[in-house]
């Protein structure tokens, strides 16, 4: 196996298909650099907790919501990740999939009494040879403050790990003990 990444995306946009709260300066999630996109989560008590994080497959959200509710870190970013080496988030999956630029992830949070729109990040410049896709590492570096009560998202940066098989390589048979080859 193989792995490209972690890379960025290119693109960053609020997507309203969920919540109700939007992404200011969206941009802002393409490096990690301490300026974040922001969701002003409303008023409430509590912590800002994932509503939904799913993958985006020719420029469309779906497949298997990585959500867990978990809670966000208070005024200290921190990277959380999703899928794994081996997680292909519920999608078959071709090489070229993964290298177009609507390939992604979308991200929501909720504040208690108000849920984010999604944060959709695309276009990561991936460049995978013909291989078999094995799993999508996502990994949101993200936190949340409470000025004057409300709950306010924040996300500096997201990447993408992906793991691979190249062609050719997927039917290979190791051979052990081999003292003496003749041709």
């Amino acid at each position: 196996m193989a792995s490209q990444g972690p890379l960025g995306p290119l693109t960053t946009v609020d997507d309203s298909s969920v919540g109700t709260q939007s992404w200011g300066t969206p941009n802002n999630a393409q490096v990690s650099d301490a300026i974040y996109t922001t969701a002003t989560l409303l008023g409430g008590s509590g912590a800002v907790v994932e509503n939904s994080i799913k993958i985006v497959q020719g420029g469309t959200i779906s497949g298997t919501d990585k959500s867990t509710g978990a809670a966000l870190s208070l005024n200290t970013e921190a990277y959380t990740s999703y899928g794994s080496s081996s997680d292909l988030w519920g999608l078959n999956w071709l090489y070229t999939d993964i290298n177009s630029s609507t390939f992604g992830v979308a991200v929501a949070y909720n504040g208690n009494t108000a849920t984010s729109h999604y944060l959709k990040a695309t276009n990561f410049g991936f460049s995978i040879p013909n291989s078999r896709v094995d799993g999508i590492l996502a990994e949101v570096q993200a936190h949340y403050q409470t000025p004057g009560g409300d709950r306010v998202a924040g996300i500096d940066y997201v990447r993408i790990t992906v793991t691979y098989t190249p062609a050719g390589l997927t039917n290979i048979v190791s051979v052990s003990n081999i003292s003496t080859l003749t041709f």
